[in-house]
């Protein structure tokens, strides 16, 4: 019975066809999102300007390869009931693509954590879970060129996968919680520190919630769904958390100094007349709020840097 579904084209190829579509679309928010990013942020570090741009290639090989797959089981094949029943070794090829760029974006957040718990053990915890998982999830891709039939395939692998999800889960929870309470840690009485220390919550919360849904909704589908949904799930989950990231850097207002400045009565004092270590909270993040460099030793409180 599940081999003859495994060679039926319709039950097989619907799943990939429609996933790679909605895949496809976020890989062009991303190129949009990058392209927005390099426009409004040149002064960025150099270390965030190359993960941006290392993350919209590494998205861009990936969708090639989905298009790859799909062009190998609908044109080179023609649907041929034998060929849809094996595992082309494209697949597995891109899906480490998709999980590295996952992985990439999670190093981001911990490093971006890092600065901000200034150095706490949690973000190396963070960062060992989170390669733990893409070690797990490139062993279920190499798994899957051995175990070359959908239906062994989806039998055999099926607790590797789901330890991938389960570390997918936790990683998103662990980055998400604790940049919250470390953003909380950082609260003044400035009430523009504070809106901007808010913001960031928001989208911290929002896009975690969104990835860790997203988890639990492909492993929903594995048992559930039809055929090979809960896999064909996993390219779109990947471009989730690219255009997450890209968002919380889109999200940061690069007029913001310019307006504040301008927003001065004459009678304000001068910025000469502030003290700078005066206005730095005691429990303020070392974080930049402007450029996300670590390098400067400038925190959010000073009005003049938001």
């Amino acid at each position: 019975m599940q081999s003859k579904t495994y060679n039926n084209p319709q039950y097989i190829l619907q799943s990939p066809l429609l996933c790679t579509f909605f895949a496809c679309l976020l890989y062009g928010v991303i190129c949009t999102q990058t392209f927005a990013y390099m426009h409004r942020f040149p002064k960025d570090s150099k270390i965030i300007k190359s993960t941006v741009l290392l993350l919209c290639l590494l998205e861009g090989v990936h969708s090639a390869l989905l298009m790859n797959v799909l062009n190998y089981y609908v044109i080179e094949e023609g649907g041929d009931e034998a060929s849809l029943a094996l595992i082309y070794r494209g697949v597995g090829i891109c899906y480490i693509f998709g999980y590295v760029s996952t992985y990439l974006v999670n190093l981001f957040y911990v490093w971006r954590m890092w600065i901000i718990s200034q150095r706490s053990a949690f973000s190396i915890i963070i960062a060992v879970l989170a390669t733990a998982r893409v070690g797990v999830e490139v062993t279920f891709c190499t798994l899957s060129m051995f175990n070359n039939q959908w239906n062994l395939f989806t039998q055999n692998l099926r607790p590797t996968f789901i330890s991938t999800l389960v570390l997918t889960a936790v990683v998103d929870c662990w980055i998400a919680l604790s940049m919250t309470y470390y953003l909380h840690q950082g609260r003044t009485s400035i009430s523009m520190t504070d809106s901007v220390i808010n913001r960031c919550v928001r989208y911290t919360v929002g896009t975690g919630a969104l990835t860790f849904i997203f988890t639990i909704a492909i492993l929903v589908t594995m048992f559930t769904g039809p055929s090979i949904t809960f896999l064909c799930l996993v390219p779109v989950q990947c471009k989730l958390y690219s255009n997450s990231l890209l968002v919380s850097l889109n999200s940061r207002n690069p007029k913001r100094r310019r307006d504040l400045k301008s927003s001065f009565a004459p009678d304000t004092p001068s910025e000469s007349t502030f003290s700078r270590v005066d206005l730095i909270p005691p429990n303020t993040p070392r974080w930049n709020w402007r450029t996300g460099d670590a390098s400067e030793p400038v925190t959010p409180a000073t009005p003049h840097d938001i």
